[in-house]
């Protein structure tokens, strides 16, 4: 991904779309992501991550513990550099409807993200949107 910059990489942003018809779109949708992440472990100097994903309501989106996982790879010990993470969902639909997912993944921070939520070294912003397409 980044390892010839991973010297003097402060800041990443990155953005996710799912958009995805079924089964593809069951999938974690930060999996891949999360997994960059856990290699960059010990040998970064990232001070910021922001993080948006993209969500079209008529795809699947995981609302249970796999946003957790980015939780616990953010919070373990080798990211002593690390002042913000920002994660902004976005969904997008072309239909009314969509509040009750957007309520349910409002509620991550709480549920998924315990530990970036309460750090006192990271300051963590997480916020999620909805938009007619």
């Amino acid at each position: 991904m980044v390892a010839p910059s991973l010297q003097t990489l402060r800041d990443l942003h990155t953005i996710i779309t799912i958009d995805d018809e079924p089964p593809k779109s069951n999938l974690d949708p930060l999996s891949e992501l999360r997994s960059e992440l856990e290699e960059l472990t010990h040998k970064n100097i990232l001070e910021t991550i922001t993080i948006g994903v993209i969500v079209g309501t008529d795809s699947s989106c995981e609302q249970g513990d796999e946003w957790g996982r980015l939780d616990k790879a953010l919070t373990r010990s080798g990211w002593s550099a690390l002042k913000r993470v920002s994660l902004s969902i976005q969904l997008s639909s072309y239909e009314v409807g969509y509040e009750e997912l957007a309520q349910v993944l409002r509620k991550l921070p709480e549920t998924q993200f315990p530990r970036l939520s309460s750090s006192k070294t990271v300051e963590f912003k997480f916020v999620v949107t909805t938009a007619l397409a």
